[in-house]
């Protein structure tokens, strides 16, 4: 299986460093200029199935893209949604540091088991969310060209999964929002390659945090 992973174009709530979510927030001009690039570069390739979030930010980044690839079935799954964030959707380090003291500390030093009060944890995602959609691309799309457009906590999880690193690794992996991943997945081997389209820059492996 090849797996082709994409994140959102920016947003306003990037640049500011504000947590997303379950949010609905659109890609800005940055954002845009992102998405045509990523389109441009995805032109080239081919793809049996593609996959997106519901949210609107992956919808508006993955239309642009899917100019290239109008035959291709798509798919829109809750799977791919960013981690609900809870009472901490909207606000920044900052922000939550005087409503609840202490909390982003104790996020930061245990951020896969932490749980989002009204929300969801980084594990509770990847057991009851990523898991189960990965099992699902093994065993109907295994000789298949597949893309994917989701969030940067939500790609964590698949391709820490993917690669089968722990939790603490996951969530040192990075996904600049201009990042494209290329996995091939082999049952007993995974290879991974990783572009930024703004920089151009190009390497085997995964981006660290």
């Amino acid at each position: 299986m090849h797996l082709t992973i994409c994140r959102h174009g920016e947003t306003d709530f990037n640049v500011q460093h504000r947590l997303q979510g379950w949010m609905e927030t659109s890609i800005n001009a940055h954002g845009r200029r992102q998405a045509k690039l990523l389109a441009k570069r995805l032109g080239k390739e081919e793809f049996d199935y593609a996959f997106c979030s519901p949210l609107r930010r992956t919808r508006e980044t993955f239309a642009e893209v899917m100019k290239c690839h109008k035959e291709v079935p798509v798919q829109f799954r809750d799977e791919l949604r960013e981690i609900h964030l809870g009472i901490y959707t909207g606000m920044d380090r900052q922000g939550i540091d005087r409503k609840y003291p202490g909390h982003w500390s104790t996020r930061v030093d245990n951020k896969y088991d932490f749980h989002h009060e009204g929300g969801e944890s980084y594990k509770s995602v990847d057991v009851g969310r990523v898991e189960s959609l990965l099992q699902e691309f093994r065993e109907k799309y295994s000789s298949r060209r597949v893309l994917v457009m989701t969030h940067q906590g939500t790609a964590k999880l698949l391709i820490g999964s993917m690669l089968g690193i722990p939790p603490d690794e996951k969530m040192r992996l990075d996904m600049p929002n201009d990042c494209i991943y290329f996995i091939e997945y082999k049952p007993h081997k995974t290879e991974v390659k990783y572009e930024l389209l703004e920089s151009g820059k190009k390497g085997d492996g995964i981006l660290k945090q």
